[in-house]
């Protein structure tokens, strides 16, 4: 099913702003916290958790 209409674009920027911009607060959460969240992946059982945050925050905010 295809958006078209007379607003059709604009809704479109406005839902991919919305959606970048909860992966670039969630990418930017993993560097403020990096302790903590390396504590909880390690405690998971993840192999090198600490880059793994970096690494899967890095992801969150080019994405």
């Amino acid at each position: 099913m295809a958006l078209e209409g007379p607003l059709a674009s604009e809704l479109l920027l406005v839902a991919r702003l919305l959606f970048g911009g909860v992966l670039a607060f969630m990418g930017l959460n993993h560097f403020t916290d990096v302790d903590g969240m390396a504590g909880y992946a390690e405690a998971k059982g993840l192999p090198a958790p600490r880059f793994g945050v970096v690494a899967s925050g890095a992801v969150l905010v080019l994405g």
